[in-house]
């Protein structure tokens, strides 16, 4: 049987569409249903639009309630300065169930620089979890520094999302 997962599917209040209505996690599921797709690498607006911590919090709390969705936790290559729990912050979201790391260079304006992204990269590694990098800033000379230096990280390049 084939599966279909989407690796870039959003739930919550977008500014960008219908800013009054959040798109909930039963919205999707149903879309998801109407389009044949198995499961979903979600991620949360809130994260996007005002903090990766709250937003992170929340999609696994969403997530945890509906197994066809998974947590992409979402935060700065700066996540251990800029939370309480430091460096072991991603390790508390890989407990909680995020299943990976999605990383916007060019919405938060940081490089792929290997020296940025380490803390990142080790934590994803030690647990073989996947990194997804969103926009053109995957096809900059950074990504070969990045895969250079770390062989045993998997790497998805997100470009477009698409929104039903």
């Amino acid at each position: 049987m084939r599966l279909y997962i989407d690796c870039g599917a959003r739930l919550g209040r977008s500014s960008k569409r219908e800013p009054l209505v959040p798109y909930e996690a039963e919205n999707m599921l149903g879309e998801m249903e109407r389009c044949g797709i198995h499961a979903a690498a979600a991620i949360n607006m809130v994260s996007e639009d005002y903090s990766f911590v709250r937003g992170n919090e929340e999609l696994n709390q969403i997530c945890a309630l509906n197994p066809r969705l998974f947590a992409l936790a979402e935060c700065p290559p700066t996540f251990k300065w800029e939370t309480r729990e430091g460096a072991s912050y991603l390790e508390k979201q890989f407990d909680a169930g995020a299943r990976g790391v999605i990383l916007r260079p060019e919405k938060l304006n940081f490089t792929l620089d290997p020296f940025y992204i380490e803390p990142v990269a080790d934590a994803l590694i030690k647990r073989g979890l996947p990194l997804l990098i969103h926009g053109e800033a995957a096809f900059s000379a950074d990504l070969r520094g990045l895969l250079h230096a770390f062989k045993n990280l998997n790497i998805i390049i997100l470009l477009k999302t698409m929104r039903i």
